[in-house]
Order: C-alpha cells, then sequence, then structure tokens
C-alpha cells in the first residue's frame, strides 16, 4: 500500500488542471467585470453628454433671445435718435442694432461645435482681440446673470427694493 505522502502522477495532474481551469474561469470573470464596468461607464458617459448638451442648448437659446431684446431696445433708441436733431448719430445706433440682431440669429442657429470652431478661427485670425474680447464677453455673462437672478417675492411690488427707514443724519456739534 502507498503512504498518503506520495502522490500518483495523475492526481497531480489532475491538480494542474484545475488549477488553469481556475485560472481561465478568473479571466473570464475579469473581462466580463471590464465589459460590464466599459459599458457602465459609456452609459454614464452619454447621459452626461446629452444633459449638457441640452443645458448649453437652453442656455444659447436664453442667450438669443436676451439678444433679440436687446437688438429691439437700440432699435427703439435709434428711431427716436433719428426722429431728432441726431438723425445721423441714430443711422448708426440701427446699424449696431442690426448687427446684434444678426448676431442673435446666428447664436439661434449654430450648434455648439459650430461656434466653438468660429471662436477658433477668429483667435487664430485676430489674436491681439482675444483678451479683450473675453473682457467684454465676461462684463455681459456678468450683467446677464445679474438681471436673471431670482425675482422679487409676489408681495413685492416695489421694483425688487424693500423699502428702508430713513437714516437718521448725526447732529453736528455747535
Amino acid at each position: 500500500m502507498q503512504s498518503s505522502s506520495k502522490r500518483s502522477p495523475g492526481r497531480s495532474r489532475q491538480g494542474a488542471g484545475a488549477v488553469a481551469s481556475g485560472e481561465n474561469v478568473v479571466r473570464r470573470g475579469t473581462r466580463a467585470a471590464r465589459e460590464v464596468a466599459a459599458e457602465a461607464v459609456a452609459d454614464v458617459t452619454q447621459k452626461v453628454r446629452t444633459r449638457a448638451e441640452r443645458l448649453l442648448a437652453e442656455q444659447k437659446h436664453r442667450a438669443a433671445s436676451e439678444l433679440q431684446e436687446v437688438g429691439k431696445s437700440i432699435r427703439g433708441v435709434a428711431g427716436q435718435l433719428q426722429a431728432g436733431p441726431l438723425g445721423a448719430v441714430g443711422e448708426y445706433v440701427e446699424a449696431a442694432a442690426e448687427g446684434v440682431t444678426r448676431a442673435s440669429r446666428y447664436l439661434e442657429e449654430q450648434d455648439l461645435g459650430a461656434l466653438v470652431k468660429d471662436a477658433e478661427d477668429a483667435v487664430r485670425r485676430v489674436p491681439q482681440w482675444f483678451l479683450p474680447a473675453m473682457f467684454v464677453a465676461g462684463l455681459a455673462l456678468a450683467r446677464f446673470a445679474k438681471a436673471t437672478e431670482n425675482q422679487p417675492p409676489a408681495g413685492n411690488a416695489g421694483g425688487g427694493r424693500q423699502a428702508r427707514p430713513a437714516r437718521r443724519q448725526p447732529q453736528r456739534r455747535r
């Protein structure tokens, strides 16, 4: 009879086969887990991209609408100037209003990719205008953000400002 410490060659090959089979199972499981993770990342990435595109489209539409309103306001001022003694200035203001209206239409009609490409092209053509243009754009965005802050409560008919009691002026000693 053989002692238990000695193994037969058949059992050793079975053990090696079981280890190799286990390694294959682990590899397949790892590969499957990577595929599932990659699909999940792709799904989340697509959802984020879709949401971002929708938000950007909403903001683009909103900015185009605001530009259209600015164009209308400028056009109204131009009409008043043209009716008065500053008719020549009114013509320049009318041309500015038309430029704002064209910018509004352009913003509304173009997709985000086209807007970015056009901005890149403009910076390449005239790079010295980039920083001043960004400064002006920042001011415009700040003004736009301030104008679109939450509206005052319905009960406040004072145009957004709360009535404050009058301050008493300090009395001067004589």
